[in-house]
């Protein structure tokens, strides 16, 4: 079975080792978090100590890696972290919990995670290391740019377009043929019924702006 190093400990990473125990494909070989002590198990997982450690653990021929950092609208740790093991060689393969669905006419982009219960529709499209929340609802032909975060029970209509590193938040809907900007967030339970700008921040039903971020 191969194996797969998971960046990160918290709460996210948890939901992350479930899926990938769950699926069965791969061995989770060691975590990686500063936060947690080396040679400690998270979950049954070997705690390899921080990031630092990455090169060796590439040196031993472990080159796959998962991302276990969520994001709460901030997508700096989750892309960085991606850049490092990236150049480093490492891959990321798109990562899908077994009671999840995700149609084979469907494209995950590389590092994206699909949680439990969610659902990814014919012609969705996802950029690199995006993540689909438990309960979440990708619709047809929606298109994701990288990092977007569509979290538990939100659900995106058909046609939507989220740019990169937005943020959905918790039961946020989103209605058909609408666009959400580069860095925006949307706050949960809102309906969006209107295009968003970039690096705004909405929420309310309707949704309405209330400010930058």
């Amino acid at each position: 079975m191969e194996k797969i190093i998971v960046l990160g400990g918290g709460g996210h990473a948890k939901v992350v080792m479930d899926a990938i125990l769950a699926a069965g494909k791969y061995e989770i070989a060691a975590v990686v978090d500063p936060a947690l002590k080396k040679g400690s198990k998270l979950m049954g997982a070997e705690v390899a100590g921080e990031d630092e450690e990455l090169a060796g653990l590439f040196s031993r021929g472990l080159k796959t890696c998962a991302l276990g950092v969520g994001s709460v609208g901030d997508i700096t740790a989750r892309r960085d972290l991606y850049s490092i093991a990236k150049k480093m060689g490492f891959e990321f393969p798109a990562l899908v919990h077994p009671r999840a669905f995700v149609s084979s006419f469907a494209l995950l982009g590389e590092g994206t995670f699909v949680a439990a219960q969610a659902a990814v529709n014919p012609g969705a499209e996802t950029g690199v290391c995006c993540l689909i929340n438990t309960g979440a609802v990708v619709e047809h032909d929606c298109r994701l740019g990288d990092f977007v975060h569509v979290s538990p029970k939100a659900v995106l209509c058909g046609n939507v377009a989220v740019e990169q590193g937005a943020h959905i938040g918790a039961g946020a809907t989103v209605i058909e043929g609408r666009r959400i900007g580069r860095n925006a967030l949307v706050g949960a339970g809102s309906l969006v019924t209107g295009d968003i700008g970039p690096d705004s921040l909405w929420y309310g039903v309707p949704a309405r702006e209330k400010g930058k971020r």
